[in-house]
């Protein structure tokens, strides 16, 4: 699996850029806005969610790996500012449903299946470790566990840490299945806001994806 390993090192900067490292600073709690309506559009679908406040994002097309490149099309990223604690990354994988299904045949299929699991698990799983290491994070701790929202099972992956400057932080990545296009929302949040998590679940249970 050493592809996936190097694989998960490559989506370590694309699902977080220079935003979370050196931790998440918490600059006191402002008031949380109404929750507003937001859009993503993606290379073959579209993403929805409520956030709090008018959070804005340009699309970055970003190159595919070569270690992705014989099942990916392309891949699209949103990286927001921080507003009320909340900052977000949310990144589109579009895959090549000609090459998936030539070598995994068709969709909902067992095989085809196992593959977006594969997928998943080695992202999901080597994440982790991969960021202590670029953050030289002293501890580190994650849960992960299965959401049903809307009708699709989104996999959350909480992760705890104290980062190489000795400060707290915390994010979740919610990984979003989809035959043609996997989305991925990355959400850093000030962990000493105690309002934020509620907030966080209601921005994952809102979320559609359409297209």
């Amino acid at each position: 699996m050493t592809r996936g390993i190097s694989l998960s090192s490559f989506f370590l900067l694309l699902l977080f850029g220079a935003a979370l490292l050196g931790g998440c600073q918490n600059a006191g709690p402002a008031p949380l806005p109404r929750l507003e309506r937001a859009d993503f559009p993606g290379g073959a679908t579209r993403l929805s969610l409520d956030l709090p406040g008018h959070f804005t994002a340009n699309a970055q097309s970003i190159p595919v790996p070569p270690e992705a490149a014989p099942f990916v099309l392309s891949m699209t990223r949103y990286q927001t500012g921080k507003e009320t604690g909340i900052e977000l990354q949310i990144t589109a994988v579009r895959f090549d449903d000609a090459a998936v299904a030539g070598r995994f045949g068709p969709a909902r299929t067992p095989a085809r299946q196992k593959f977006y699991a594969v997928f998943q698990d080695t992202l999901l799983s080597a994440l982790p470790p991969e960021f202590k290491v670029k953050d030289a994070a002293a501890e580190i701790s994650d849960a992960r566990e299965t959401l049903s929202v809307d009708g699709r099972d989104l996999t959350v992956l909480s992760v705890d840490y104290i980062s190489g400057f000795q400060t707290p932080g915390k994010f979740k990545i919610i990984f979003i299945p989809d035959d043609r296009e996997v989305w991925l929302i990355t959400i850093l949040y000030d962990g000493g806001d105690e309002r934020l998590p509620a907030e966080i679940e209601r921005i994952i249970q809102s979320i559609r994806v359409t297209g």
